[in-house]
């Protein structure tokens, strides 16, 4: 018999923008610690969702798991306009 418990939840790892960089599913184990540590260590912030709120709503959002996040391309793409203004 089967006793261990299923995973309900993930931690995002998320970028100052809002945008997803990372995620790693709830084991409640030291990987997991180390996966959260590591998104802290890298200055994001960390979210935790279950399942349904991530499978409905997180992975559609337009910056997840980018590797250049929409933000970050609208300000790359503004900075030669605000150089040629100064």
């Amino acid at each position: 018999m089967n006793t261990e418990k299923e995973p309900t939840h993930v931690y995002l790892a998320r970028r100052p923008c809002g945008c997803v960089i990372g995620v790693t599913v709830d084991m409640a184990d030291k990987a997991t610690g180390g996966h959260v540590a590591e998104f802290i260590a890298s200055g994001h912030a960390v979210e935790r969702v279950d399942f349904e709120q991530y499978r409905a709503a997180v992975v559609h959002e337009t910056g997840f798991l980018k590797s250049v996040c929409p933000h970050q391309a609208a300000i790359l793409a503004a900075e030669p306009v605000q150089a040629a203004l100064l």
